[in-house]
């Protein structure tokens, strides 16, 4: 998994619509980084994970995480 992921791409993983991940960053909720040099809002891979998680679609297997 990349270190840091877009917010449309962490939507599409998760399965849910690209403004619902934007009001969760705004309140706080989930945690992101902003790329200074294309002022891009990134999300951490180990949020990324957590929120996979939390929506059922992570399987930790003996190599790592994959989803």
């Amino acid at each position: 998994m990349a270190e840091h992921q877009t917010i449309p791409e962490v939507a599409k993983a998760i399965g849910i619509n690209r403004q619902t991940l934007w009001r969760w960053v705004k309140s706080g909720q989930v945690e992101s980084v902003r790329f200074t040099a294309t002022s891009n809002l990134l999300i951490p891979a180990c949020e990324v994970e957590r929120l996979l998680k939390e929506a059922g679609k992570l399987r930790v297997e003996e190599n790592g995480p994959t989803v």
